[in-house]
């Protein structure tokens, strides 16, 4: 959680150049300089640090908060391996809310052996579509005891899309290309690192 607070603080800070962030950069600069205003007048206390200033601290220390999360060498998309009866797979892992909703979304391929495994906070029957998904794909729903419960093949559709909802509750989901040969009732092992 704290790494994602300090990546949106990086990216809303570092990247006023990028149109959406800008707008927000300057309300930021304004909200804190008129802020400061009116302390310094309430209180008697000497003239605040003029705008210029203030844009400068700011870039120094978020190009600083920037460096440090260069060093980290996160690049967000971290492999977790996991193993699915006889086969492996090195997945992103997509928990939040939107890396849920948006998934492989827009993506134009994915290599073998890869994936996306979507981590829900409780077992249920969690329905999957494959809207703006242009590549075939195997869903395998994974229960909250680790044993695959369901898996379909579903092919890219743009339009009008029908969701698939499992035939158990699952817990967790993997996504990797069509054809993988997983089976309902192989155990699932994710190597939490």
């Amino acid at each position: 959680m704290e790494v994602r607070i300090f990546k949106v603080w990086v990216t809303v800070l570092f990247y006023p150049i990028n149109r959406i962030n800008a707008p927000i950069f300057i309300m930021m600069l304004t909200i804190m300089h008129r802020l400061v205003k009116g302390v310094t007048r309430k209180f008697n206390l000497p003239p605040p640090i003029s705008p210029m200033k203030w844009l400068v601290l700011i870039m120094f220390l978020s190009l600083i908060a920037f460096l440090i999360e260069l060093s980290s060498g996160d690049t967000g998309t971290a492999a977790t391996p996991i193993s699915v009866g006889n086969h492996t797979y090195s997945v992103e892992i997509a928990d939040a809310f939107g890396e849920r909703q948006t998934g492989l979304m827009h993506r134009q391929s994915l290599p073998e052996g890869q994936g996306m495994l979507f981590i829900f906070p409780d077992e249920d029957y969690h329905s999957f579509w494959m809207k703006d998904t242009p590549i075939p794909l195997d869903i395998i729903f994974v229960s909250s005891d680790f044993r695959v419960v369901d898996v379909t093949s579903l092919e890219p559709c743009a339009a009008a899309c029908e969701p698939y909802t499992p035939k158990e509750k699952a817990m967790f989901v993997l996504e990797v290309n069509k054809d993988s040969g997983i089976k309902e009732g192989e155990a699932v092992f994710i190597n939490w690192q």
